[in-house]
């Protein structure tokens, strides 16, 4: 819970006696002092108009009301940014993350590429045979050598 709530927590039961207090002030005033100091009807327009400043007096709570709520809304704003910008630094570390899995993830790839493929030369590799049969897997590559060089001096020699 935010500063801010704490506060407007205890507040409201403050604001709230207040009212609830003026009320059966009021009530008070209208139900029994009134009809006790004010007995003909055209006093009590008089007496109504004495109250003028209760008037004032609330429209003045309700300027303060409106300056209150301006300056929480200013501390709420200012909360709402800070909060913003940790949340921007946070994405903005989470961005660096996905980047470097990333290049993690292109490697691994790369990786495994070119080990498949080396494991495919090596299965073609010992699948060779030659077409006697006498050699097979890497011992081919010895006598197509052989055969080719022997088949070069041959032609060498052939060739004045």
């Amino acid at each position: 819970m935010s500063k801010t709530s704490d506060d407007a927590g205890k507040v409201w039961p403050r604001i709230l006696s207040i009212i609830l207090g003026i009320i059966v002030v009021w009530g008070g005033v209208t139900l029994f002092v009134f009809p006790m100091f004010v007995s003909k009807v055209e006093k009590r327009g008089q007496w109504g108009d004495s109250f003028g400043m209760i008037n004032a007096l609330f429209a003045g709570l309700a300027f303060a009301g409106v300056i209150w709520a301006i300056i929480l809304q200013k501390k709420e704003l200012a909360l709402q940014r800070e909060e913003l910008a940790n949340t921007r630094k946070e994405i903005k570390g989470q961005k660096e993350q996905l980047e470097a899995q990333n290049q993690t993830l292109q490697k691994q790839n790369f990786d495994s590429s070119f080990f498949q493929l080396l494991g495919l030369h090596n299965d073609i590799v010992n699948s060779m045979k030659t077409s006697m049969g006498f050699y097979s897997g890497r011992q081919c590559f010895g006598e197509l050598l052989n055969i080719g060089l022997t088949h070069a001096e041959l032609k060498k020699g052939a060739i004045p």
